[in-house]
């Protein structure tokens, strides 16, 4: 949850008068043992909102289901349609081989919406390394060796913030 991920980026975005918008890929359907997918979604959705609230955010949700989210041509149409409304000046995604399912496919989603609107993964020659400027800002050393995957951040001056995540 980008609550507890990139909680403090967005928060400072929205105290710095920003539009923050936090695009939940799934209502965590799954994601209480013992409860049904209604049930479970219910709850989770609850909690985005509170989150949003406090982080000074505006929640949106994707329609996906928790362990079940898909990339085809339908879902990129349809978060396309989300951002356009949106108009992010940045876009945070999750890191494209995170180790669970749904992050990777919030991740690819989310780029191949963004690249389906024209925009640039690239801007001004530069891309963030999503995942060293989270290991940094927790404190954590870099790996020694490995490759340096980058998501995928556009930038424009609107003062407008999207983030998506599964």
């Amino acid at each position: 949850a980008p609550e507890w991920g990139c909680g403090g980026t967005l928060a400072g975005h929205a105290a710095a008068g920003h539009g923050v918008t936090i695009v939940y890929l799934t209502r965590g359907e799954r994601g209480i043992p013992g409860r049904s997918l209604d049930e479970a979604a219910a709850i989770r959705t609850r909690e985005a909102e509170q989150a949003c609230r406090i982080l000074g955010a505006t929640p949106r949700f994707a329609g996906q289901i928790d362990g079940a989210t898909e990339i085809n041509a339908q879902q990129v149409d349809r978060l396309s349609e989300l951002l356009k409304a949106e108009r992010p000046d940045v876009l945070l995604t999750h890191w494209p081989v995170d180790t669970h399912k749904d992050h990777q496919v919030a991740s690819l989603l989310t780029m191949r919406a963004w690249m389906g609107l024209g925009r640039s993964l690239e801007r001004s020659g530069r891309m963030l390394d999503a995942a060293a400027a989270y290991r940094e800002a927790a404190g954590l050393a870099p790996p020694e060796a490995g490759p340096r995957l980058r998501a995928g951040i556009a930038l424009r001056k609107r003062g407008k913030f999207a983030d998506s995540a599964a």
